[in-house]
């Protein structure tokens, strides 16, 4: 029988916490938050655009242009898709310039062209055929149901046809934003961290999951925001849309680097 030395230093299970590109402590697994800050990340967004305004929504603006003109040539609206977390890295760049207490700047849009393009391209693709399938696959059950209530006929299919439409509305809403998780801090942990495509999606899914209060909260201020920047004839998209851009830096940087 071994002998314990009383002298011994204690010993004592460390997490290891990775370093990230600017030197914060990343957390491969995220953490998580209270439902509120769902807020907090929309509230912090616009506090760093209102800080540095101009080159913002210069971004923004340069971004749907690149968007809306790929969508009206044949054959690549599809690639407009593709190339969103490759534009989205550009803002999360930026946004790392500005904590960091630097300039941001126009052309930092394209820094995902520049650095993980492949990688950040493939994400925008494994995320457009997860849309179709889960969007397919929810039309042809809505199709198929609405064509049975149809066909029984009568007053009682109205209703039903009534009461589906009220219940496709939640259903989509959360088809949404399920699918949205896929994506939504993939761009920044293939970007910053090096994470492979596939691993960052997962991973960005279960961290969505994993804080679902704080998602809904963010998803419903975010979709309420637009709907009140759309109302002044759009103007207020200038400052909500790249404020909406940047949430994705800070609920990434919530949710995976140290405080």
């Amino acid at each position: 029988m071994s002998a314990e030395n009383p002298y011994s230093p204690p010993v004592a299970t460390v997490k290891d916490v990775v370093e990230s590109a600017d030197g914060a402590g990343f957390l491969p697994e995220g953490r998580k938050v209270a439902a509120g800050r769902g807020l907090a990340w929309i509230t912090e967004a616009f506090s760093m655009v209102f800080a540095q305004l101009g080159p913002w929504v210069l971004m923004w603006l340069l971004m749907m242009v690149i968007i809306v003109v790929l969508s009206m040539i044949p054959l690549l609206g599809m690639v407009s898709n593709i190339l969103l977390p490759v534009l989205f890295a550009g803002f999360i760049v930026a946004a790392a310039k500005q904590d960091a207490g630097e300039r941001v700047e126009v052309g930092d849009l394209f820094a995902g062209f520049r650095e993980k393009f492949g990688p950040l391209a493939l994400v925008g693709l494994l995320f457009l055929v997860a849309s179709f399938v889960v969007f397919g696959i929810i039309f042809a059950v809505g199709a198929v149901t609405v064509f049975a209530s149809v066909m029984s006929g009568g007053s009682q299919a109205l209703l039903a046809n009534i009461g589906l439409l009220l219940l496709a509305i939640p259903v989509f809403m959360a088809a949404g934003l399920l699918v949205y998780s896929l994506i939504w801090f993939a761009p920044a942990l293939v970007l910053r961290h090096d994470m492979q495509p596939l691993d960052a999606m997962k991973t960005s899914f279960k961290v969505t999951l994993r804080n679902l209060p704080a998602a809904i909260v963010f998803s419903l201020v975010a979709t309420v925001v637009m709907i009140i920047a759309v109302i002044p004839f759009g103007l207020g998209l200038l400052v909500a849309g790249p404020a909406m851009s940047v949430s994705i830096y800070t609920a990434y940087r919530d949710l995976f680097l140290e405080r």
